[in-house]
């Protein structure tokens, strides 16, 4: 199941140093969703997990799973190139060859 809250108030705002931080804030403000209020979609969903394998949404309302192949090839292949280069910086960090 992918489960996409949208934009919930958290807090996400703390770490950043100004003026990003007041600009999170204030988003967060006008058009976040209260924890409270996007956690029981979720856990009703936990609680009663859909038929299908794989199952889309968008909170607590069903979306279509449309695949591209294409897409998805692409997307796999950024994600490898993005996780390569990851692992290589944090070899290199540690001295690793």
């Amino acid at each position: 199941m992918l489960y996409n809250p949208v934009f919930v108030a958290t807090g996400l705002h703390e770490p950043f140093t100004q003026p990003l931080r007041g600009l999170v804030r204030v988003a967060s403000a006008v058009f976040a969703q209260p924890v409270a209020k996007a956690v029981p979609p979720l856990t009703a969903l936990i609680d009663h997990p859909p038929a299908k394998p794989l199952t889309t949404w968008k909170k607590g309302k069903p979306i279509d799973l449309t695949v591209d192949r294409n897409e998805a090839r692409r997307l796999e292949e950024t994600l490898r190139a993005v996780t390569r280069s990851v692992g290589r910086r944090r070899s290199d960090r540690r001295g690793g060859s």
